[in-house]
């Protein structure tokens, strides 16, 4: 029997009707291949892109082994920066390291980003995970925990390694040409190592420690090279923005020098943060707080750089879809447009100069306010600067630098992310004395001292004042104190009292030596103690001058 009698009147048709559907079948199955084979479909070739939620002490954070901090564009479905712990309100949409530096006369720029997702979007960042060391690496010095580890330095060690390079399978051909500098992603040939500490003690609960390596794996020298951190702010309570409300009102600003003094005789020192808020802290009917009130500032804080003279840089801005909603402050001796204004920078060259441009711009409270007289560039069209000066959506780009890393040499910047709570105090200030005109009003009932006392606190767990770490005889900065007869003494930097061998007279250190610690508090050592044991008793007798005698590195007081 013929096969068109066997399948009916329509055979001939049905045959081919069959034949096409199988031969489109193996040409899909062929291209698919193909595709695959040629790299597109990414989750072949990459690691996989890991979430880790840090909520070790009060902040709960989100960090991806892709170099992003918070959640990015799964704001709405992870906890990005939510402080404090389990109060959903929210104070980052995403923060990405931007890496920058000068080869061969060819300025580049690699940076993470927080749009990226899954492999199918993995095009969009410039930083990877390393592709033979990019895992996450969990410690933690708590012995009841199931990643206890006898050499961890915090309540929770996070560490995992960066890249900026593909592997040598991979085509940059493969990833979109960068539309301002025509170009694909030229590395600088960087391997980063990220490792964060967390601390839930007392005085630790309210900052995370952010330590990077960065070593030069290339073959030729990176010149000029500066490193930083982009944030983009979207401070909240999760509910509210869900419903549209409370978002796109937040402020940024940089503080130099701290008010906050630990103890007697402390001179304030330098804290070098960024920091960001709402507006107005969300007051119900601008009379009271509640829990979904983010009454806190949030900070990005430098505790070490490359060296003690490179310099800082602190530029801030809003990014809109034309020139006119694209604005960021800048002085007129470095004017520069980044083709759609003077927010956010284009391409390789334009984020290269905002992250070396040596600013540190105003509030963006003060927007309105003309600071011609300071160098900079005038406020933009009025209108706009009182919207942005009463709360925007700001951008900020933290950076330092310069250094040259020759090929195998490494370099370090390392932050803290750093909370002060009860920042806005007063449910009705904003309401009561905000005026864009005249911003020093509203800005003195902004309360920056549990933000300066915590930072100060982040400075001091980094690097102990009075501990000579790596045993070369200096110990940091030091006053003398004396507490003699009852009477309190201090003396400044350099002066000495009239006899330093008193015992009611100490250095009261105030700085560290320099070399890192990753160290908190920790109790008095022991007395020598001994048991005499006796017909129906036991003496114990024990030595306490060493107890008694301890001076707390923290305090420097007995």
């Amino acid at each position: 029997m013929k096969c068109w009698q066997f399948l009916g009147g329509q055979s001939l048709k049905t045959v081919y009707i069959l034949l096409i559907i199988l031969l489109v079948g193996f040409i899909n199955e062929v291209v698919c291949e193909e595709t695959s084979s040629s790299g597109a479909n990414y989750s072949s070739y990459f690691p996989r892109y890991d979430y880790f939620l840090n909520d070790a002490n009060k902040i709960r954070l989100s960090l991806t082994n892709f170099g992003v901090l918070g959640a990015g564009r799964h704001f709405m479905n992870h906890a990005s920066c939510e402080y404090p712990k389990n109060s959903y309100n929210e104070y980052l949409w995403g923060a990405e390291l931007w890496f920058g530096g000068i080869i061969d006369g060819d300025t580049l720029v690699s940076s993470s980003s927080m749009d990226t997702d899954d492999w199918s979007d993995l095009i969009r960042t410039e930083i990877f995970p390393d592709w033979n060391n990019g895992d996450l690496k969990i410690r933690s010095r708590n012995k009841t925990g199931v990643n206890y580890d006898l050499n961890a330095n915090s309540d929770l060690d996070i560490e995992f390694t960066l890249t900026d390079t593909m592997p040598s399978t991979w085509s940059y051909g493969m990833m979109p040409e960068d539309p301002y500098d025509n170009r694909y992603h030229k590395p600088l040939g960087i391997v980063i190592k990220h490792t964060s500490y967390t601390w839930d003690t007392d005085y630790t609960k309210d900052f995370i420690i952010i330590d990077y390596m960065i070593k030069n794996e290339g073959k030729k020298t990176i010149e000029d090279f500066y490193m930083g951190i982009y944030t983009v702010t979207a401070v909240g309570n999760k509910g509210d923005m869900g419903a549209g409300k409370s978002n796109n009102d937040e402020l940024i600003g940089f503080k130099c020098v701290s008010a906050y003094s630990p103890g007697q005789c402390v001179p304030p020192d330098s804290i070098n943060l960024m920091w960001w808020a709402d507006n107005e802290g969300e007051a119900v009917n601008n009379c009271r707080y509640d829990y979904r009130s983010p009454r806190a500032a949030a900070s990005f804080q430098f505790l070490r750089r490359p060296n003690e003279n490179a310099k800082i840089n602190f530029n801030w801005f809003v990014s809109g879809y034309h020139w006119a909603a694209n604005f960021g402050p800048q002085l007129k001796d470095n004017y520069r447009e980044f083709h759609y204004g003077t927010g956010y920078p284009t391409g390789d060259n334009n984020k290269y100069y905002l992250m070396s441009n040596g600013e540190i711009d105003y509030d963006q409270m003060f927007t309105v306010i003309d600071h011609q007289g300071e160098g900079f560039l005038p406020p933009p069209g009025m209108a706009f600067a009182v919207d942005v000066s009463n709360g925007f959506s700001p951008e900020g780009v933290l950076s330092t630098g310069p250094v040259d890393l020759a090929p195998g040499d490494s370099t370090f910047m390392t932050m803290a992310l750093v909370f002060g709570d009860k920042f806005h105090w007063k449910p009705w200030s904003y309401l009561w004395y905000h005026d864009p005109w005249s911003p020093e009003a509203y800005f003195k009932y902004l309360d920056f001292r549990n933000l300066f006392e915590n930072s100060y606190w982040a400075k001091f767990t980094f690097d102990n004042p009075g501990v000579d770490t790596d045993n070369d005889g200096y110990r940091g900065r030091y006053l003398w104190k004396c507490k003699c007869d009852d009477i309190d003494t201090c003396y400044e930097e350099g002066d000495f009292p009239i006899d330093t061998t008193r015992d009611c007279c100490y250095k009261r250190y105030f700085t560290g030596d320099g070399v890192p610690d990753f160290r908190i508090a920790s109790p008095p050592p022991a007395p020598i103690v001994r048991t005499i044991p006796k017909h129906d008793k036991v003496t114990i007798r024990w030595n306490g001058k060493i107890t008694e005698d301890y001076i707390d590195f923290f305090t420097q007081e007995k």
